[in-house]
């Protein structure tokens, strides 16, 4: 039975009843119909109001969607109520109608007039939504030009993919603004939108392999003693080549472990309720983990899935697969050099189950944040690695044996050990062009198909070397004496002291409640410092703000976190309600010391590969959003990322340029 259904059960009831007895000639006396609409008004409401205090401010599962289907059965309660007790209304207004003093006449409209032109505005109203919010919209696919490096003139010879645009409504837009634009959360689509959840479909978060053979990873896994902070800045140096060495078992099932492994089991007895190293929007999980494997103790080459509830690997394809997946990826040196390599895929579906068109975007940042761990966790196991986010994606699929459509491969991620770069020729990468292959339909939202199929990559036999990366994002122009420099405290620190890597990814958590306490800026600006690094092929379109609301140091207002470490102010007072409020009321929010806030560079992250690069940017908020979970975590404080906000209010909050700077994802940071 359908939550819907069940929900509104009670109410069909009581209507069935009604009619039954007004059909045998013995209608329901209207105070009786009234006590017991009353009453389930009542019972409704509370229901409501406790998912609202347990539930969606605490960012228990499920989120909104319970909250909002009860809300509007209580407003429909409502209406009857009203119509019930309609003759009473009447009653009073007549008896307090208004004098017109100038003629010394009563005025007394008509209660049956007035409530048929209420009526016939609400429906005019409910008609104009309808065709409103559910009427067609021709949207065409037109090709735009190629995109060059942000600053670049026409003359400087460097050229990317060409644009995708997207024409509806007389003007054409980059894809990537088109599907943001669509995902995006605002007061109205919340209630257009409504409830759509059939929560008997809700999709099983682990794959099933039962016909392949398994191979069980040593439980007694390598140590990670490595400190959190001096992890991260291995993580983020930058890698010109890797090379290849040989890993143990042990090590490969540490890092699969620390990257989506199972740290913790919940729930009430027969229906556990597993956590994982990595953080997930909803627990829904959908990135999947494959690793390619070349040169392992113990383990023999091949293709394997990793199967975290088992902590074991399945054997997909048995021989050697890097060339293949050299051959398909940017980097393919790297790629035939690492002894391993993990691709991250994701089943968006699983996400876009529960957020609907939001849920790519959130499949991105989950990517993210296990890349976060997994560079992590490698660094602190003496291996280095490079995500190479630009690879033919029919090729990698057929590698890794999945159709695209259905589970899209995100990153391709080698890791091994470092090496010199050598000539020029072996730093010389696979071109690609712009995929026009549109998958078969899959069980995801259009927008979703369309954003996902229409920037997919297509290798070439063509070389040459890499990209130039986009230039370093320019800071915002503020007043000098806005400009807060780092605490002194915290300038040039390394990672000694700080909790071991292996310990704060086990007892990772989103928190879901803040004690009302401030916290350092010292400690804030610890946290900041390290979310930067990582991420794909070394692009950089991230803007990083913060919402400073409790910080010892820091007076309250926005601020934009610059890469030398300084906080340059730009809007002053508490927006402690404004950011409440625009994060869909979520106390996490609210309760927080300080807030920060990513923004993707329209300009940065089209460089080269145009409306993909929405693709890499996402996943590198992901993996700012994941380094800061873990820097946090081992700092002893309290940390949860926030997807669910609505976009144009953040970037009125942030007085950000719209066109230019797209809202990513929020942290909240606080103390426990």
């Amino acid at each position: 039975m359908s939550v819907l259904v069940a929900a509104s059960l009670p109410i069909l009831a009581l209507g069935a009843w009604a009619a039954w007895r007004a059909l045998r000639g013995r209608p329901v006396r209207r105070f009786a119909l009234n006590a017991v609409v009353g009453l389930s008004l009542l019972v409704y409401f509370a229901i409501t109001a406790g998912l609202g205090i347990f539930w969606v401010a605490n960012q228990e599962l499920p989120v909104f969607d319970l909250h909002y289907l009860f809300g509007y059965l209580t407003a429909v309660l409502v209406v009857v109520h009203v119509w019930i007790n309609a003759p009473l209304l009447a009653r009073f207004l007549r008896k307090r109608a208004p004098s017109l003093a100038a003629e010394g006449q009563r005025f007394r409209p008509s209660v049956a007039w007035g409530a048929r032109l209420v009526g016939l505005a609400a429906f005019g109203g409910l008609c104009f939504w309808i065709g409103w919010s559910r009427g067609v919209s021709v949207v065409t696919v037109v090709p735009g030009e190629p995109v060059r490096p942000p600053g670049a003139g026409a003359g400087d010879g460097q050229v990317g993919m060409p644009e995708v645009m997207m024409r509806a409504d007389g003007r054409a837009v980059p894809l990537s603004r088109w599907y943001h634009d669509r995902s995006a959360h605002s007061r109205r689509r919340v209630v257009e939108r409504g409830p759509r959840i059939d929560w008997d479909e809700r999709p099983d978060v682990f794959e099933s392999y039962p016909s392949v053979r398994t191979v069980a990873l040593p439980r007694s896994r390598a140590t990670v003693d490595v400190p959190t902070a001096r992890a991260l800045e291995d993580a983020a140096r930058e890698v010109e080549a890797l090379g290849d060495t040989e890993v143990t078992l042990a090590q490969l099932g540490t890092l699969l472990h620390l990257t989506q492994g199972i740290t913790e089991v919940d729930g009430p007895p027969g229906q556990p309720f597993y956590k994982r190293a990595a953080a997930s929007s909803g627990a829904l999980y959908p990135v999947v983990t494959h690793v390619a494997v070349g040169r392992a103790v113990g383990l023999a080459p091949g293709l394997y899935h990793y199967a975290p509830r088992e902590h074991a690997l399945h054997l997909l394809r048995a021989g050697d697969v890097r060339g293949e997946l050299a051959d398909a990826s940017a980097h393919g040196a790297d790629v035939a050099a690492a002894p391993f390599t993990v691709v991250l895929s994701a089943i968006v579906a699983r996400s876009s189950w529960k957020y609907g068109e939001r849920g790519y975007r959130y499949a991105l940042l989950d990517a993210g944040h296990a890349l976060a761990n997994a560079q992590a966790a490698g660094a602190a196991l003496g291996l280095t690695s490079r995500a190479v986010g630009r690879f033919d994606d029919a090729r990698v699929a057929q590698v890794l044996g999945v159709v695209p459509a259905l589970q899209a491969p995100m990153l391709v991620v080698p890791f091994g050990v470092r090496a010199e770069p050598g000539d020029l020729a072996a730093r010389e990468t696979r071109r690609f062009v712009w995929s026009e292959v549109v998958p078969a339909r899959a069980d995801v939202p259009d927008s979703v198909r369309i954003m996902s199929a229409r920037t997919g990559l297509v290798a070439t036999d063509a070389r040459g070397p890499p990209h130039a990366p986009a230039p370093p994002l320019a800071p915002r122009v503020v007043d000098a004496a806005a400009i807060v420099a780092p605490p002194a405290s915290v300038a040039g620190t390394g990672g000694d002291g700080d909790d071991a890597l292996g310990a704060v990814i086990e007892r990772r958590r989103s928190t879901r409640r803040f004690r009302d306490a401030p916290l350092e800026l010292a400690a804030l600006a610890r946290v900041l410092d390290h979310a930067r690094g990582g991420g794909v092929d070394a692009q950089r379109p991230l803007r990083l703000y913060v919402i400073a609301l409790r910080v010892d140091g820091l007076a309250p207002g926005v601020y934009e976190h610059r890469p030398d470490g300084s906080l340059a102010r730009v809007r002053a007072g508490d927006v402690r309600d404004a950011a409440y409020e625009l994060a869909l009321s979520q106390e996490v929010v609210e309760r927080a010391a300080a807030v920060a806030v990513f923004t993707a560079d329209v300009a940065a992250f089209s460089w080269p590969d145009g409306s993909r690069g929405f693709r890499y940017a996402w996943i590198d908020a992901g993996v700012a959003a994941g380094r800061m979970y873990l820097m946090a975590v081992a700092a002893g404080l309290g940390v949860s990322s926030v997807g669910a906000f609505f976009d144009d209010e953040l970037v009125e909050l942030l007085q950000v340029d719209g066109a230019r700077e797209l809202p990513a994802l929020l942290v909240a940071l606080g103390r426990t």
